[in-house]
């Protein structure tokens, strides 16, 4: 393959930023009502206007119906941290409305409503960029061919339910950039301060999404293997995570009157309280839940970005790259396995389209990572490309499948509720209806 230059590969990280960007306008602007997106875009929005977390909206990562406490209030979810990076584009936003306003009248409400679309669509769009710029990156630390990389990236962006994430669910993009670039600061030899980033990073994400915080017992196993300064890196980097716990039981304290007390907890103390089911605890068959996350019909990691399957043969290589530590496959790996096995006892419906299995997202960096080095001859970069190129069609449909509608499964979560032809033509058919608006940017 004929080698390519930086230069394109800084212009897919642009194509993917753009694309992600549209998508996520016309989502947060017209379907978050039906997800739990709307969450992230209220609360959002308090902390903006008022400083105040507690809005009268839950939002969370499950997607459930509101339900109001006793007191009347509703709850803030779990994560704060999506929350306030989302509210700063949007402050940023109320800045140059003030200015505009006061410069030149009012701003146009369809412009405005653009605007305030685009400012919190921004966050998961940037994160879906730097995950695609730390992975080319990391391939070209590694000294992966630039075709190899560029391939590899434009799967990464295009072909995985990376992308799907990028539009519709916030806190799992932030979460596995924070995940990616603590892993990728370890991986460099410099000082011992990469340790102390890593932490802060790691801390990150742990008050983005709690499973991440698996990724301190990767590091852990990570230098039980190296046992060089073990002592001083654990310290390194426990310092920042533990703080981050710290800050989230202030939270809780805060909002929920107890450091441990979550409102996860509280929600699933009202769901059976009010008896309308509280099914998710980790119970399910491990096995099973394998096979739902990695190779169910419809949801499984390896068939919506098929080119991943290429991951397992390209690990064994990663560990045999005589440039590549022992230690940094441990680190990886065990991540990987673990945020797998965690889940692999969560009965969930993992997600289904467009989501596929929504909690794998912070392990799709480093399956691409290791899918690079399994590119060895033309026969395998052919079949990896026809791969892309199908993960690529599968996860634009996925996209455009869910855009119309939040509900991609019945109360039972073993069927679709709808099929992609049936939401595509309910969703044409609403150009007949009146006073119907659409995202002017996606039409």
């Amino acid at each position: 393959m004929k080698k390519l230059s930086f230069d394109f590969s800084t212009l897919i990280i642009f194509v993917g930023f753009f694309i992600s960007l549209l998508f996520t306008y016309s989502y947060i602007d017209f379907s978050s009502n039906m997800s739990v997106g709307v969450g992230h875009v209220y609360t959002a929005k308090s902390l903006a206007l008022s400083r105040n977390f507690n809005v009268n909206e839950y939002w969370g990562n499950s997607g459930v119906d509101v339900i109001t406490a006793s007191s009347g209030d509703k709850y803030v979810a779990y994560a704060p941290l999506n929350a306030v990076i989302m509210a700063v584009p949007y402050f940023g936003l109320q800045v140059f409305s003030y200015i505009y306003t006061r410069a030149f009248g009012p701003i146009n409400g369809d412009v405005s409503m653009i605007l305030e679309s685009l400012a919190l669509s921004l966050p998961s769009t940037i994160f879906y960029s730097l995950i695609g710029i730390l992975l080319f990156k990391q391939l070209q630390n590694y000294k992966v061919k630039s075709a190899v990389s560029i391939l590899t990236l434009i799967g990464l962006l295009f072909g995985t339910i990376l992308i799907n994430y990028s539009v519709s669910f916030f806190n799992h993009v932030q979460s596995a950039f924070f995940i990616f670039y603590a892993y990728y600061l370890i991986s460099s030899k410099k000082s011992e301060s990469r340790f102390l980033y890593a932490g802060i990073l790691t801390g990150l994400a742990f008050l983005t999404e709690f499973p991440t915080i698996l990724f301190s017992i990767s590091v852990g196993l990570m230098l039980l293997c190296e046992r060089k300064s073990f002592i001083k890196r654990v310290a390194l980097f426990s310092a920042p995570v533990i703080l981050a716990i710290l800050l989230l039981g202030i939270y809780n304290k805060i909002h929920f009157g107890s450091f441990f007390l979550m409102a996860e907890q509280i929600l699933y103390q009202q769901k059976q309280a009010l008896n309308i089911g509280a099914e998710h605890a980790f119970t399910q068959n491990p096995l099973y839940g394998i096979w739902g996350l990695y190779l169910s019909p419809l949801k499984g990691l390896f068939l919506i970005s098929p080119f991943l399957v290429f991951s397992i043969p390209g690990f064994m290589k990663f560990i045999r790259e005589e440039k590549t530590k022992i230690s940094l496959a441990i680190l990886s790996l065990s991540y990987v396995l673990l945020i797998s096995l965690l889940y692999s006892f969560w009965p969930d419906c993992f997600g289904a389209t467009p989501f596929g299995p929504r909690y794998l997202i912070s392990a799709i960096p480093f399956l691409a990572l290791y899918s690079a080095f399994a590119l060895i001859g033309k026969f395998r970069v052919l079949i990896y490309s026809a791969l892309v190129l199908f993960g690529i069609f599968i996860c634009l449909m996925n996209v455009l499948d869910g855009l119309p509608s939040g509900k991609w499964f019945g109360q039972n979560c073993q069927v679709m509720e709808f099929g992609s032809y049936r939401k595509a033509y309910d969703y044409f058919k609403k150009f007949e209806k009146p006073n119907q608006r659409f995202a002017p940017i996606l039409l």
